[in-house]
């Protein structure tokens, strides 16, 4: 009996847990200024925004970053992760992929952010990781400031 009661409070719990929405967004924009200008403004983000750049190749023009948020950390800003049901959000972290790329008198810009968070369960306190959907709303930050808007 008492295996039937936890599983059916399981199975409910479970119930409450709910994915993340698929959000269409624009992730691309193409800026009238130079690559040099729009590279110096896409370092300048990064760094007054206390992101930290994993790799930068100028030559290529691709920027990989990530960001971690701290224990209990608010996302929802930024990403839609779902009704975590019974689990605990405990941190999150977004990977950042900049690509600038020259387009004539222009440069094409493209912002690729994947967001993931950690969650502790409160039935055996094991933490998994989901993957989250952006909103959009760090990619619309990153393509302004590289725009210098």
């Amino acid at each position: 009996m008492k295996k039937l009661v936890t599983l059916a409070i399981a199975l409910t719990v479970a119930a409450c847990a709910a994915p993340p929405a698929y959000i269409p967004i624009d992730k691309s924009r193409t800026v009238a200024m130079s690559k040099d200008e729009a590279w110096a403004n896409a370092v300048e983000y990064f760094a007054s925004g206390n992101i930290t750049i994993r790799t930068i190749e100028k030559d290529s023009g691709i920027i990989y970053a990530e960001r971690m948020f701290g224990t209990g950390a608010d996302v929802s800003q930024f990403a839609d992760c779902g009704a975590p049901g019974m689990a605990v959000p405990v941190s999150a972290t977004v990977d950042l992929n900049v690509f600038i790329r020259e387009a004539g008198d222009a440069v094409n810009v493209t912002v690729n952010a994947r967001f993931s968070q950690q969650r502790q369960s409160a039935w055996d306190r094991s933490v998994s990781s989901i993957e989250c959907s952006s909103l959009g709303v760090i990619e619309e930050r990153i393509l302004d400031a590289i725009a210098g808007d």
